[in-house]
């Protein structure tokens, strides 16, 4: 990770990367991010359903919280998968856009509980791009928004899980809000500073919701306007997973190991040996442990599921009080929900 100005510079990889500016009325009445790239950019594409997973791909702009909670909210199609795998999770495939749009959206997946999702690694080319995250998404435009860059950051953070769809770094990047040159002609220096700070301040009090470390504020301001740091894998591994809000609630809830075998399963993550290497009984301690970690794993995930499916009822089905397990099935006759009298 680079701590200092110069070396956040060497990990600017792209010449005109997507970018978001901070445009001001009546000093900073509203927030807005506008992505600038050598490709044109268009509205974000919303599509998918609770079933599949919701995608929403391209430039944030206003009218997109709308579409979003319009596809999450409609209930013929979704009511029968809430707390199923993939009904809370949206893949974000975003250059940047409108900045207050993205926190209004960051704020929606918060209260749904959803898990975020962004692409991964570079972007495949060749025969290994049938493989890649872009073509299961059916991403229409991979090659400008296989990304979550600028604006797009501000929703990645406001999952409850939030991580990369491959295991490596994930294409996740950060730069410096900024007042377009037209806006600046039109202030004075102080209204200058005092619109800049405004905005710093908005942006320290929105990661602040979402429990993000104050270090990403400094990295955040620290990129200059018109390029763009690329977070690898090291920068995000407090972001990634779980948000920490949550993780002594789901151990609580799961995590049935003594702490012996807390200490065992400690230890034979920090062995660096091959698999080969270990001995008989060392392999069957490890078998023994992958079992019970993954006993713990699936118990997380319904927990998880569980309480994003809450979430979707009390915000778009408030009068249901229970979630039919056998959701698929009864899907012909339209009944899901015990209804309060």
């Amino acid at each position: 990770m680079h701590d200092n100005a110069s070396e956040t510079t060497t990990n600017l990889k792209r010449p005109r990367p997507p970018s978001f500016r901070v445009r001001t009325n009546q000093l900073i009445a509203a927030i807005a991010a506008c992505a600038v790239s050598i490709a044109p950019l268009r509205a974000a594409d919303i599509r998918g359903d609770m079933e599949n997973g919701v995608v929403l791909e391209g430039k944030i702009e206003a009218g997109d919280y709308d579409k979003l909670r319009s596809a999450y909210g409609e209930k013929r199609t979704n009511q029968f998968y809430i707390g199923m795998p993939l009904a809370n999770e949206i893949y974000l495939a975003s250059p940047g856009g409108d900045l207050a749009e993205a926190m209004k959206i960051g704020r929606f997946v918060r209260a749904l509980k959803l898990h975020t999702v962004v692409p991964g690694g570079p972007y495949p080319v060749g025969h290994y791009e049938k493989y890649s995250d872009a073509d299961r998404h059916q991403l229409i435009n991979p090659k400008a928004d296989y990304m979550c860059a600028s604006a797009c950051f501000f929703i990645f953070v406001a999952g409850i899980t939030r991580t990369a769809e491959v295991d490596l770094d994930p294409r996740l990047g950060i730069h410096r809000p900024y007042l377009s040159d037209t806006d600046l002609r039109a202030l004075t220096g102080d209204q200058a500073i005092t619109s800049a700070n405004r905005v710093k301040t908005t942006i320290e009090n929105y990661l602040k919701e979402m429990n993000v470390p104050g270090k990403y504020v400094d990295l955040m301001f620290a990129v200059p306007k018109d390029k763009i740091r690329w977070l690898e894998k090291a920068d995000v591994a407090d972001l990634e997973g779980t948000i920490p809000e949550l993780r002594d609630w789901l151990a609580a809830q799961c995590d049935k190991r003594t702490d012996v075998e807390k200490a065992v399963w400690e230890k034979l993550m920090a062995d660096t040996r091959p698999i080969g290497q270990h001995s008989t009984a060392e392999r069957s301690i490890f078998d023994k442990m992958i079992k019970e970690m993954s006993v713990m794993h699936n118990c997380e995930s319904k927990a998880l599921d569980k309480l994003s499916g809450s979430a979707w009822l009390q915000m778009f089905d408030p009068t249901c009080t229970a979630i039919a397990p056998e959701a698929r099935a009864l899907a012909e006759n339209r009944t899901l929900c015990t209804r309060k009298n």
